[in-house]
Parts: structure tokens; sequence; C-alpha cells
């Protein structure tokens, strides 16, 4: 694995990162006052039909699609409206299918015919289900749906849902934004002042979606968001919870995110519906939602580690692109997609065979490669984000998918730093250049992460490597002045890697440590690269 350095040297400041993270316009970002007319997105029609029903006091559904921005999106227009217009609405969950999306649910649109027709909201979701949003037109529902996904290709337009997707829009500049980023100017377009007061399930939607985030409206949604006192009260509770000990709070919404996920993937339907609950503000016993989601955690977990460990069969490990099958059906294909992804450093096609004569699954990648999927007219579909996705084929084609999947020629795997230190170490200087942005690094999936550095080739000895903790598994050594420090190694990791002669190199963050008033420079590790200690031969 090469290291690769953005710059030349290591004089680097914050518009020079921001730059080279591709931001525009990094003067206009740091400003952090960029938030998108709301008149971009052409409201007009959806705020009429939204009235039309308040103005009659019918009643009004909301779809809460499953994963933490449909939460989101969900929550914050629930909870508005009940503010605005003291409304309760309805708000229906996907149950026995969790990985359905939008009303591509047969389950939901049951739900739906028990209903007199009035208005239905989809957020997160809708923008390709045109033919259930044809039959329930023809029952006598209006629908508003407001939306972030790219269409299916191969499904033609919902014509027939007042279809608010900033993908769709010209005049939307932020083509990065979340399900919850449009359902917010949706009810910015209705409340400004109102809609302020949830900017932090906005910020939450970004993170948990790898929105990229060089877009200046997520960064002043993040800047902004992720405070403390903007913290919205109905999320409050699960901050205190889950994120009380991470700073800074950008990396701290880590902690509710997966625990979101993870309670809508494996959760019962009572447990679902007692989160999505707590994010409109209708659950009254929190701390038992708070169990629940620290119960459906550990079991998503334990699942997950199962599951590797008995059903995966990966088909050839020395590919540029992987393809697994897994032999269960389960609601975290995506989920192991991605810890497999972490493994091989690789993009990743994850599939079950159905009975239906298709392999379907999930896909996650490192790198964008949807749309190059999608244009071979190998698969039924691949549908989603670029580098998180679900994706399908005939197994009749499989053979030929294969041969595709192996001709496709990547990159050689790097790991692109903004300087990486052969032999030396920088100055401390660094840490407080960057420090003062601490709030504005999301997630290390989305394009805007906290800036890294590569340390390349330092001889160290076995001896030199302390592993420290309850577990041991956090390894810690010294360099110069510097302190470098891994969390979560595992003992068959270090056992397999660690060397008595090792040539160390290693990616990772700045920062400072601060233990009973004394002030250690450390680079907190991302990735750590070992290989066997080799004396130079000057005469060689």
């Amino acid at each position: 694995m090469q290291i690769v350095s953005k710059f030349n040297d290591d004089n680097i400041d914050i518009v020079d990162y921001l730059k080279s993270c591709g931001v525009a316009d990094p003067q206009t970002y740091l400003d952090f006052n960029t938030i998108e007319d709301d008149s971009h997105y052409h409201f007009e029609r959806a705020k009429e039909i939204f009235e039309s029903h308040v103005n009659k006091s019918d009643p009004i559904v909301i779809l809460g699609d499953p994963d933490a921005d449909g939460a989101c999106s969900a929550g914050e227009l629930c909870d508005f409206i009940k503010k605005k217009y003291y409304i309760d609405a309805i708000v229906l969950i996907h149950d026995k299918n969790a990985k359905a999306h939008g009303l591509d649910d047969d389950q939901i649109l049951m739900q739906l015919t028990e209903y007199s027709p009035s208005l239905l909201i989809v957020p997160d979701a809708g923008t390709s289900d045109s033919k259930q949003c044809k039959m329930l037109c023809a029952m006598g529902w209006d629908i508003i749906v407001l939306d972030h996904h790219k269409p299916d290709e191969k499904k033609e337009n919902n014509i027939y849902a007042e279809l608010i997707n900033n993908q769709l829009i010209d005049d939307v500049e932020n083509k990065y934004g979340s399900g919850t980023l449009v359902t917010w100017h949706f009810m910015h377009y209705l409340d400004q002042h109102l809609a302020n007061e949830y900017i932090s399930y906005v910020a939450i939607s970004l993170l948990s979606d790898s929105m990229n985030l060089c877009s200046c409206e997520n960064g002043t949604f993040i800047h902004y968001g992720l405070k403390e006192d903007k913290i919205h009260p109905n999320l409050k509770p699960f901050i205190d919870k889950f994120n009380k000990n991470y700073l800074p709070l950008s990396y701290s919404f880590g902690g509710i995110i997966p625990k979101i996920n993870a309670t809508i993937r494996v959760g019962t339907f009572e447990q679902k519906q007692m989160l999505f609950d707590s994010m409109c503000g209708r659950q009254k016993d929190i701390a038992e939602c708070i169990k629940a989601m620290t119960y459906c955690t550990n079991l998503q977990n334990r699942e997950r580690d199962r599951i590797i460990k008995d059903s995966i069969t990966i088909d050839d490990p020395t590919q540029n692109i992987i393809l697994g099958k897994i032999s269960e059906k389960t609601p975290l294909t995506g989920l192991i997609a991605g810890k497999l992804m972490s493994k091989y450093e690789k993009p990743i096609i994850l599939v079950h065979d159905r009975d239906n004569g298709n392999s379907e699954g999930s896909s996650r990648s490192p790198i964008d490669i949807r749309k190059t999927f999608s244009d071979s007219g190998m698969f039924n579909y691949a549908q989603g984000h670029e580098k998180a996705f679900g994706i399908s084929y005939s197994l009749e084609k499989e053979e030929d998918v294969k041969k595709y999947l192996y001709s496709i020629k990547l990159s050689e795997p790097h790991i692109d730093v903004l300087y990486n230190y052969v032999n030396n170490l920088p100055s401390t200087y660094l840490i407080d250049r960057f420090e003062a942005y601490n709030d504005l690094w999301g997630a290390s999936s989305n394009v805007l992460c906290q800036p890294t550095f590569g340390f390349s080739h330092f001889h160290l000895k076995r001896e030199d490597i302390m592993c420290i903790g309850r577990a041991g598994t956090t390894i810690k050594f010294k360099i110069g002045e510097w302190e470098f420090i891994q969390f979560f190694v595992s003992h068959e990791w270090q056992d397999k890697h660690f060397l008595d002669d090792m040539d160390v190199s290693c990616v990772g963050s700045l920062g400072w440590n601060e233990y009973n008033g004394v002030k250690t420079p450390q680079v907190i590790i991302d990735k750590l690269i070992i290989e066997p200690y080799e004396e130079e031969d000057l005469f060689a």
C-alpha cells in the first residue's frame, strides 16, 4: 500500500486542505453562512397540496425510510407539523421487509389501503416509485416526495407524486444534500424560524448517509448543527448517553448513528416504533428506548460476526473487485459488505441467491463505482449512492458478471495524505493549525474528513510497541516526542503482523494528548503498514 502526498511540503493551511478536497471556494465555505434559497426547490405546488389538507384537518401520513436519514427526515417533519399545525401525523415504518425503501413494500401499500385517502409524504425515498404512486393516486391519495436519491434509470419517471428531488431540479445547487436536508428546506419554506430548530437532524443525516461535505451548505449545517446548544431536545438524551465521552462532536455522532441503524435492521417492530416515536418527540420512556437501541446494536454485531464466520464465500479474493456470496437472507448485507470492504480494501459485491432467479444484495466501495456497474448492462439494477448501493444480477449471467468484474482495471491501491513524512516528523504547530476546525470534520467515509498525514519507513522492534487497555487491543509506540496510538487492533492482527524487526509506516490524524497537565503530540493511527526491516546496504 503506497502513501501518496498531495503537497510537496507541509506548509499547509486550512484553505490548502479544503482546495485539495474539492471545495471550490474555501473562504465562502469557512464563513459558514451558506443556506441555499428555498425557492430553488420550487415548492409552490407542494405547499399548495400540503396546506389544502392542513386547512381541512385531513390526516397526514409520513412514511419513514429504514435508515438514519429516513428516521431523521420523518422525525423532524412529524415534530414540525405537530408544533406548527397541531396535527399528529401518522408515521408508517417498514417491518417485515426491513430492506425495502419507499413504497416498494407490499406491507406498506396494504396499510395505506386501510386509511381514508388523504396526504402521504415520503421523505428520503419515493423517486422511482411511479407504479405504486399511480395506484395510490387512483385511490384518491395526494403524494409529496422529498428525496435526494438518483432515479432508477430503468423505471419510468414518477409523474404521480409532487416530486421534489435535489438531483432532478436544475436550480438546486447542492446535489450532495441528504433526504433530511431536502425535507428541511420544505419545512423552512413553510416556517423559517421553526425549521431552524431542526438543524441537528440535518447534521446527523449528512454524516449517516456519508454525504459529500465539500458543499458549502453541508459545511454550514455541520458547523452549526453539531454544536451542543443546537442539539434538538428530541435528540439530546441520545447524544448525552451515546456520545458523552467523544470530542469533537462530529465524531461523536458515530455513537447515535450506528445505534439507529442497528435498531432498524434487527429490532422488533415495537423497538423500531419506539425509535421513530423518539425521533418524532412522542416517546415518553426515553430510557427504555436507549436500552432497546443498545440491545439491538449488540445483537446486530453478534449476528454480523456469526454470518461472516459461517455464511460467507468469497469467489476470488485476489481480484480487483471482490464477489462474495452470503448463504442466508439477512438485513445485514450492507453492513457486512462494508466490513469486508475494509478487510480487503477493494470494492465488494455481496449477494444472496433468490428464488426469483436473481442474485441480490449490496455493494460497498472505497471509490465511486455505482454508475460504472449501472452503465455496464450486466446488472438488473445498481441503485443508491456511488459507494454504497443495492445491486442485482441474473443467476443465468453469473459467469458473464464474473468475467466483467474481473476484467475491470483499478488503479494501484494507495492512501492519499496531505504530506508523507519519510524518516522525519512534523512540527507540532500543524496540530494547532487544524485543531480550530475540529467541529468541521465528519465521518471517515465522507470526502471531507479530518486531515491525515503519512509517516513512512520507521525502524521499530517488537519491544517498542506497547499493547495497552483491558483487552490489550490498543497499541502505542513513540518516535521522538510524538506518541502514536491505534485502537481496536485485534490479537489476531498483532500476531500476524508484528515482527522482531519492523519497517513501520502509518497514516493518521494529529492531535494533543493531555494527561496530568502534560501535553504530548499524538498521531491517532487510521492505517498501520508493517513490513520486514531490511538494513540498507551502502555498498550495494
